[in-house]
């Protein structure tokens, strides 16, 4: 009697199971792939919100030493808290001679961060230093896109390192009644200052550059607050600082709201990941 053909025979069945097998596990590879990022819960880098404060936790004052870092006397504890949030994001801008040309904040765990174009430009690599416990550490970062209209650049950081970061609220979660705005000196030392935020939009003109739906605030005194983040009572980001030299040779401020951080740039910030 004459063997049966192999395609004829039971091992197509079995052969049809382990192909179906297979297809299964490659999806089911992906699916798990996507849901799981050894070492990448992004989520527990970002700072913080605080809880809400009286109007009055951010008066002006004079920079003192507080963990290790200038922040202002006599403001009480809720001054305190706010910036040993919002420091860690605060972030120094050089050029090849290490002078700091601007502050940034960071807006991602891997190191995604937001300064001011004018401050930077034409430069498409620059240096950034970053505060830790030890001290500044040293990196390069590359421009991954500019926005002209609103005076920004969003830049990343050439590292794996990860970091603590701002998140970009919705207008609709900010309290802006108040706010402070942070940098860094020319030092090192962080400097910053409180005051209030107007909420009608201004058009600016610098060298020959125009600058729409900006912000006025009376928060921002140094050129060296340039990029660095304003934030309101929360700790919560509303937008980067402008120090802009009018014509009597004095600093005007200006705040480019953080909606635009988000209607801009959210395309090429990385989404939370958390492990299942």
């Amino acid at each position: 009697m004459a063997a049966k053909p192999f395609c004829k025979g039971n091992w197509r069945i079995y052969g049809i199971i382990l192909f179906i097998l297979i297809i299964f596990t490659f999806f089911a590879g992906f699916y798990l792939l996507d849901r799981y990022h050894f070492d990448e819960d992004d989520s527990r880098y970002v700072i913080p919100m605080l809880n809400m404060v009286p109007d009055d936790v951010i008066p002006d004052a004079v920079p003192v030493a507080f963990n290790g870092m200038n922040v202002a006397q006599n403001t009480g504890v809720q001054l305190n808290q706010l910036a040993s949030h919002v420091l860690p994001a605060v972030v120094a801008v050089t050029n090849a001679n290490d002078q700091i040309i601007a502050s940034g904040v960071i807006v991602s765990p891997r190191g995604h961060f937001v300064t001011a174009w004018h401050a930077i430009s034409p430069a498409q690599t620059v240096n950034i230093k970053v505060r830790t416990n030890q001290g500044f550490n040293v990196y390069t970062a590359d421009v991954l896109r500019i926005q002209p209209e609103h005076d920004m650049v969003l830049l990343k950081i050439n590292t794996q390192d990860k970091f603590l970061y701002m998140s970009i609220p919705t207008a609709e979660e900010l309290v802006v009644n108040q706010v402070a705005s942070f940098g860094i000196g020319s030092a090192g030392e962080i400097i910053h200052k409180a005051g209030s935020l107007s909420n009608q939009p201004v058009s600016l003109v610098v060298a020959n550059r125009q600058f729409n739906n900006l912000l006025k605030t009376d928060s921002v005194y140094s050129w060296q607050q340039t990029g660095g983040p304003v934030v309101d009572k929360r700790a919560q980001l509303v937008g980067i600082n402008l120090a802009i030299k009018n014509s009597q040779g004095t600093i005007d401020g200006y705040v480019v709201p953080s909606q635009f951080i988000r209607k801009h740039f959210s395309g090429l910030i990385p989404k939370n990941k958390k492990k299942i």
